[in-house]
């Protein structure tokens, strides 16, 4: 019998907050009692990073950054007028798909965690209250 493995995808909409609010990275890294943390939406451009916020005793760490376009904002999101955007996130989206697809012909077990920004109809957004957090994925696709 195999041993379960805790993965916690974390929306923290700013990681500086999150971590003031437990007192230091390796505290909130701790509060989940998981396998693998993998936070989104950091806020944190690659200027802004020091060892506090991405490094914690006892953890690997692995940290991207988004890069500031030419119109001079941060993050992958668009609105809906900026085709420019929406191109290059179609593209980058064959690609990882793309790259995954191989990872598991060659036999590999991945898992992706990411934050797409993308909602294009109704049925794919839903609201789901302040008891997201502690609800677990069920394998299904409803909220």
């Amino acid at each position: 019998m195999r041993e379960r493995m805790k993965i916690v995808s974390y929306n923290v909409n700013g990681l500086r907050q999150r971590i003031a609010q437990f007192g230091s990275l390796r505290n909130l890294l701790n509060s989940f009692d998981a396998d693998i943390v993998c936070f989104q939406e950091t806020e944190l451009r690659r200027q802004e990073v020091t060892a506090d916020l991405v490094m914690a005793g006892g953890y690997e760490s692995f940290f991207s950054c988004t890069r500031t376009s030419q119109k001079g904002r941060t993050g992958y999101s668009a609105g809906g007028d900026d085709t420019e955007r929406i191109q290059f996130k179609q593209i980058f989206y064959r690609i990882l798909q793309k790259r995954w697809g191989s990872l598991l012909h060659q036999g590999r077990r991945i898992f992706v965690v990411v934050d797409l920004n993308i909602a294009p109809f109704a049925i794919d957004r839903c609201d789901i209250g302040p008891d997201f957090e502690k609800n677990e994925f069920n394998g299904s696709n409803q909220c």
